[in-house]
């Protein structure tokens, strides 16, 4: 058994790039995601620039909703590839996305707008519900083995 499945939300490094490929429209961009912790002696963390390949619907969406600086989330597999050139083989990764969409709002001065329902690829409002939340009853303490107080 194998997994290959990458998760990630960061804010588009640049605009997107769209071209097509056999006859599929994709879309490039770099998503930049800051890790979990700051190094010793620097004052903030790390920022990874990761380049991320969405391939038809998702290409669209991206290309014509997408700008530099929004923040994104991206779902997919790592992806490795080389290719020859005249001072050798060149390796390289990227994410093949199979789902993205908005996770925040363009950054300005620092704040951030949030919208209630995030938007997807096929451009539907997603409620709670859709999203794998079960609304719970006003009296749920009850039912919990534990005191929430």
């Amino acid at each position: 058994m194998s997994l290959n499945k990458v998760i990630l939300i960061g804010r588009l490094a640049n605009d997107p790039e769209s071209k097509v490929v056999d006859n599929a429209e994709n879309t490039t961009f770099r998503l930049a995601v800051t890790r979990n912790y700051t190094p010793k002696g620097k004052d903030k963390p790390e920022v990874d620039f990761i380049p991320v390949s969405l391939w038809r619907s998702n290409a669209k969406f991206a290309f014509n909703h997408y700008t530099q600086g929004c923040q994104v989330y991206v779902v997919g597999s790592l992806e490795n590839y080389s290719y020859d050139t005249e001072n050798g083989k060149v390796f390289g990764y990227r994410i093949n996305g199979t789902e993205t969409g908005f996770a925040g709002g363009k950054k300005s001065d620092g704040d951030e707008k949030k919208d209630d329902a995030p938007k997807t690829a096929d451009n539907q409002m997603q409620s709670k519900e859709d999203m794998g939340f079960t609304p719970m009853p006003m009296d749920f303490n009850d039912d919990l083995p534990f005191n929430m107080n």
